[in-house]
């Protein structure tokens, strides 16, 4: 784990602790594998990273579905908007993965320091006309009576009419605060409503969407799903075969297949299958290495300690 502490916005993060310390002082502490997941796309901010390297990195050689990675990135998405009010968030990028996005351009302390300076301006606009006028009375010789008597009249006018500037400043100060507080409130609101469009809108898994397979096959209740990236390199009737074998016809299930090169072993393929049920419940099985042979006799010592499955 790296000892850096990274500052993302008004916010700094530390990847040791998983903490989110912000400038007022208040902290949140992420999940470990929260923190593994988040710790991944900070330091590829801006960049999609796709699941499948998502999952490689953080879970390892450890098989899970879709949905375990798409609770994570929730989970943090939320702290997110927690801690630092929009100004970073994680994008969704359709079938491929997620991208974190840092917007440093919103920070709602800025307007209150604009705000703050308006004020102090308008204080120091007023100046001291009312000493002048005292010193022009002072100076007044021809009668004492009227001059002194002019220079109160003078005086207070000035004085009420220094009286309105003011509070005309003030005004307009306070109706600058006021606009500032509902351009910042409105910004929470709509980054917020955003995050949890993002959170709550749930569409389908790539691995469960059966466009995203090119050849399919029946074998009566049963449908098998087919997505072979070196496909020239074997044979589908030779795998239906190994599958339909294993898997008895009434199952009722639908089988998603997905051979692709293995991220440890690029110059081998990797297998993950799903079983899912018509009820939703499903059950996962992977390869790491792709044997047309082996793989599937591993496949049916899987599946006979699961005989339940297809009652």
């Amino acid at each position: 784990m790296k000892q850096q502490s990274y500052q993302i916005c008004d916010a700094s993060y530390d990847p040791l602790l998983r903490q989110f310390v912000r400038e007022d002082g208040h902290v949140e502490t992420i999940a470990p594998l929260e923190g593994k997941v988040f710790l991944f796309l900070l330091e590829n901010a801006g960049e999609c990273m796709e699941r499948g390297l998502i999952f490689d990195r953080c879970w390892g050689n450890v098989i899970v579905s879709e949905q375990a990675l798409t609770n994570v990135i929730s989970k943090i998405r939320k702290t997110l908007s927690r801690v630092t009010c929009g100004c970073a968030t994680i994008r969704s990028v359709s079938k491929t993965g997620y991208s974190l996005e840092i917007n440093e351009s919103i920070k709602p302390s800025k307007a209150e320091v604009v705000s703050s300076s308006v004020i102090t301006e308008g204080f120091e606009s007023n100046s001291s006309p009312v000493a002048q006028e005292v010193l022009a009375a002072t100076e007044t010789s021809a009668d004492a009576n009227k001059t002194t008597s002019d220079s109160e009249l003078n005086i207070s006018s000035n004085q009420e009419q220094n009286s309105t500037e003011l509070e005309a400043s003030n005004s307009k100060s306070k109706a600058h605060l006021v606009k500032a507080g509902y351009l910042v409130a409105l910004i929470c609101v709509v980054v917020t409503a955003f995050n949890l469009f993002q959170t709550y809108y749930a569409p389908m898994p790539y691995f469960v969407d059966k466009t995203e397979y090119r050849d399919s096959y029946t074998d009566n209740t049963n449908q098998y799903f087919f997505h072979i990236v070196h496909d020239e390199a074997y044979s589908l009737p030779a795998i239906t075969q190994k599958l339909t074998d294993v898997l008895p016809s009434h199952c009722n299930v639908d089988v998603f297949v997905r051979i692709y090169p293995s991220v440890d072993q690029p110059e081998n393929d990797a297998l993950y299958m799903l079983v899912q049920r018509k009820d939703g419940e499903a059950l996962n099985y992977g390869a790491t290495i792709f044997n047309v042979e082996t793989s599937f006799d591993s496949f049916a010592a899987h599946m006979e300690k699961r005989s339940y499955f297809c009652d």
